[in-house]
Order: structure tokens, then C-alpha cells, then sequence
């Protein structure tokens, strides 16, 4: 009983010098707050001293120290709000027929400071003390407005824009459009400044915005479709499906929404459908699906990872608010890069997504092969890729020497020609002799009966056509997905005629 009353009587005689003490020469050790950042930034510049909250010697920081920093992080990342309804508020709280009682939103200045640093207390009241002492003004008071960290001030979060980025954006847009696309070093730098570190970036699941597709992975494979409006055309591409469904050569690839005109790249979908979609086929034509398998690991960018950026950190890090802006702006610029195009503007509009494709194809820190990105055609879980040129070449199908594939497209029946199409491989039975002709050749007729070719593709292939999943899709009726929208009429008497 006698040391349990000593205990107490040293607790009480300690907490009355603390109440004496002025707030200023108050001290708080990181044990006392819990914000990573300021328990981390107390331990590396803090003081040796006892701290006047938990009595225990440890690296800490004055009252004032951290007030500074919560006032600092309050500027930008808290905003006071109204002590008065709005317009709206105000005749809801009028109307007897509604049940509606307006309450000021956010905390109240005390609990947006306690929360803010996750502290005891006696820490938080004693930060919102000194800052309503700071920011007092008489002249103010006598009219009876508001100061910052009043007692009864409310505050709450801000909503951190990407305006500074919106603007740069819109900048490098008219300076590519309007000026210079090649050699262009300020695109360059940002275009570089926005996408340099992804390696880096993780979504809320922690999950990185780089992911792996191949062998093994949830990306091991994709579809791919190209419409046909001659028959003709058609029994040509089933003959050769590597050459047909595979990327373009490059003296015919069209532009498109990853890639200029005259660079081969590979499109492909996670579905049928979705590829099918994507061609935007007419009605009456012909579009042949195929399932391509990649045979190596790739590395590709989520643009639907980057819609679901990590934000957690602390509001006292400096950085933390340049990290909120860049999330949000690379959120919007993911929804932007997929945006339907219309037809007839694909030139133009495209200029920006290539020259994104072209930076992100050609960074060697990066190190990626081609990009995810949600289907504009197709809502819901759908997935378009686009490998880049390095790495859409696709494995040569092996024909022994004196094989060929033919192709039908249908027979004759009872009710006359039916659609049925079929490739045949045809191997032949014995293997063709091969006449050594350069034994009997001097060594330049050699050279010229050989030329030497400029054209070898050294890719590796990372895409393998699977024949048995190819099927021809008869294009009969389109179907659209739309809102109707009704179009208001006024009619109003002018009086100035």
C-alpha cells in the first residue's frame, strides 16, 4: 500500500509539472506518436531528452517541432470547412416534410490533428492549442469569424488533383501534333518523367504494373481476328496462317492505336469475342479467329493496373503529395490512352498513344514487350495486348520439304454448296534427294547462286499459331449497345426583332 501510494503521488506531482510547463518546451518522443513518418524523422533529428508525456528518455522532438509539421501537411492536404449550410443544405433543413437535420461536415480540429499523427491525447490537445494561439487574430475574433484550429474549427481531406501534370500533358499533346514528332528531346524527357518509374509502382494490392505473361502465367496466350470480304482472300490466309493471321509485314502494317504505319506490331484479345469485336466487321463478311500461344516470358505494362495506383504514405512526407498527383494523373491518362477513336480520325488522334508505345517499346530500363490495356469494344473483364515489334514474331510452322496446306472453304450437298472449310496438310511419302550442286560450282558462281540477304529477321519468336483453334466466323447482323437520350424542345417569343 505504501510504495502503490509513493506511485501515485509521483504520477500526480509529474502530471502537474507538465501542466505547468509551457507548451512550448514540451517534448514528445516517437513512442508517443505513431505516424511512420514523424516516429522515423523524430529518431533521426531528435533531441536526447524525457519525454512530458510517457516520463521516459528517449530521441525527441519539442511540441512545436511536430506542430510545424502538422500545420505544413494541413496546408495541403486538409481543408476547413463551411459553418454554414449551402443553399441546397439550407432548404432541406426547411422543408417540414423531410427528416433532414444539417450537420457541419469533417472533425473537429482536436481529432483531424490526433488522427492525422495516430497520437495520445495529450499530444494532439496540446498541438491545437499552440496553433490556435498562433493563428489568433483580435480584430478577427470581434467580428466573430473563424480562425484555423480553432476549437471549433471542422476540417477534412482534400481531394489532390493532377492539374500541374494535366497541364504539361496538354502541352506535350500540341507540341506533337503541331510541331515536331521526331528527334522531339522534350517529349522525350516527359515521357520519360511520367513512365520512368514503373518498375517502382504497385497497386493497392501491392501488386507490381509490370506483369509477366508466357508459360505458366495467366497470359499465356491470345486470339487474334482479321476480316475477309472476298473468298478468295480468305482460302489464301488458311493456306498460310502464319503469314495471314500473324502480325503484318511492315511495307503494308496500317497505323494504329500502339503503332505508326509501316511498324509491325501483334493485336490480340483474351477472348473470341472481344478479338472478333475489335475488327468492327461488316455485315456479310468473313472473320477468322485464331488462338496464338506465347512461347517465352514477356513483359508487359497494365494500363488497368495504373486505374489502381498504391496511395497509402504520410502526409508530413514532403513527397507524399507529388505521389497522390502522379497516381491520380496516371489513372486518368490509363482511361484516356483507350478512349474509343472515331473512324476517320485515327491519324491524328492516334499520334500521342504511338508516341507512348514507341518510348515504352524503346526504354531499355524498362525492358517491356507490349502493353494490357481494357477493350474499348467490350465492357467488363476484357483485355486487349499489343506486343511491340521486337516481340510479335511468330514460330514458323514446320512443313517437310515437298509438304503443302491447302485450303476448302465448302462441298456440295443435297441443298448445293455449303460453307465447310477444312486445311489439308499433304506430306509427300518419300524424301526428295538433295543434289549437292556446290561441289561442281567454283567459289564465286557459289556466292551468286546464294546471295547473301539483308532482310533476316534475328527476333526470337514469342508467339506460336495453334491451328486447331482457328474457326471462320460468318458475319450475319451487329448489335449495338446504346442510352437514348431525348432531345428538349423550347419555344420562347424574341423581342429583340
Amino acid at each position: 500500500m505504501h510504495k502503490s501510494f509513493d506511485l501515485n503521488k509521483t504520477i500526480i506531482e509529474k502530471s502537474f509539472m507538465r501542466e505547468e510547463l509551457e507548451i512550448e518546451g514540451r517534448y514528445v518522443c516517437p513512442n508517443c506518436i505513431r505516424d511512420s513518418y514523424i516516429k522515423r524523422q523524430i529518431k533521426l533529428n531528435g533531441t536526447d531528452h524525457i519525454c512530458d508525456y510517457c516520463e521516459r528518455e528517449y530521441s525527441c522532438y519539442t511540441i512545436v517541432q511536430v506542430a510545424d509539421l502538422v500545420e505544413y501537411a494541413f496546408k495541403f492536404h486538409y481543408e476547413r470547412t463551411s459553418n454554414e449550410p449551402n443553399g441546397y443544405e439550407y432548404s432541406m433543413s426547411r422543408d417540414e416534410d423531410i427528416d433532414y437535420e444539417w450537420e457541419r461536415s469533417g472533425e473537429q480540429s482536436v481529432y483531424a490533428i490526433q488522427s492525422s499523427i495516430d497520437s495520445i491525447d495529450e499530444v494532439a490537445e496540446d498541438i491545437q492549442t499552440y496553433l490556435k494561439e498562433k493563428h489568433y487574430d483580435q480584430d478577427e475574433a470581434a467580428y466573430g469569424f473563424e480562425s484555423e484550429f480553432e476549437d471549433n474549427a471542422y476540417y477534412q481531406r482534400k481531394y489532390i488533383g493532377d492539374e500541374s501534370w494535366q497541364i504539361e500533358w496538354n502541352k506535350f499533346e500540341l507540341t506533337l501534333r503541331t510541331e515536331s514528332r521526331y528527334f522531339n528531346k522534350s517529349c522525350i524527357d516527359h515521357l520519360e518523367s511520367i513512365f520512368g518509374d514503373l518498375i517502382d509502382l504497385r497497386t493497392s494490392k501491392r501488386n507490381p504494373v509490370i506483369a509477366l505473361a508466357g508459360p505458366g502465367t495467366i497470359y499465356n496466350y491470345f486470339y487474334r481476328a482479321r476480316v475477309f470480304n472476298l473468298d478468295e482472300g480468305l482460302k489464301s490466309a488458311l493456306e498460310s496462317p502464319v503469314e495471314q493471321f500473324g502480325p503484318p509485314p511492315a511495307k503494308v502494317a496500317p497505323s494504329g492505336r500502339m503503332n505508326a504505319h509501316g511498324i509491325s506490331v501483334f493485336y490480340g484479345a483474351n477472348n473470341q469475342k472481344v478479338a472478333l469485336a475489335e475488327v468492327r466487321p461488316p455485315v456479310g463478311s468473313k472473320v477468322v479467329v485464331a488462338r496464338f500461344e506465347l512461347t517465352r516470358e514477356l513483359r508487359l505494362l497494365d494500363l488497368g493496373a495504373l486505374q489502381d495506383l498504391e496511395r497509402s504514405g504520410s502526409i508530413f512526407d514532403e513527397k507524399y503529395g507529388s505521389k497522390l498527383q502522379k497516381a491520380t494523373f496516371l489513372e486518368n491518362l490509363s482511361k484516356r490512352i483507350v478512349i474509343p477513336v472515331m473512324p476517320g480520325s485515327e491519324d491524328f488522334d492516334y499520334i500521342t498513344t504511338q508516341a507512348i508505345a514507341d518510348f515504352l517499346a524503346s526504354n531499355e530500363k524498362l525492358n517491356l514487350d507490349g502493353i494490357l490495356y481494357p477493350s474499348v469494344q467490350s465492357k467488363g473483364k476484357s483485355i486487349n495486348i499489343v506486343l511491340f515489334h521486337k516481340a510479335s514474331r511468330v514460330q514458323e510452322l514446320y512443313l517437310p520439304v515437298g509438304g503443302k496446306i491447302e485450303a476448302e472453304l465448302g462441298m456440295y450437298g443435297e441443298d448445293g454448296w455449303e460453307p465447310f472449310y477444312r486445311i489439308i496438310e499433304s506430306i509427300p511419302s518419300k524424301k526428295p534427294e538433295v543434289k549437292n550442286v556446290s561441289a561442281d560450282l567454283p567459289f564465286d558462281d557459289l556466292l551468286d547462286s546464294h546471295p547473301p540477304t539483308h532482310d533476316i529477321d534475328t527476333r526470337l519468336p514469342s508467339l506460336k499459331i495453334d491451328l486447331d483453334t482457328i474457326e471462320v466466323h460468318e458475319v450475319e447482323s451487329v448489335r449495338y449497345k446504346s442510352t437514348p437520350l431525348p432531345v428538349h424542345k423550347y419555344k420562347y417569343v424574341d423581342k429583340s426583332v
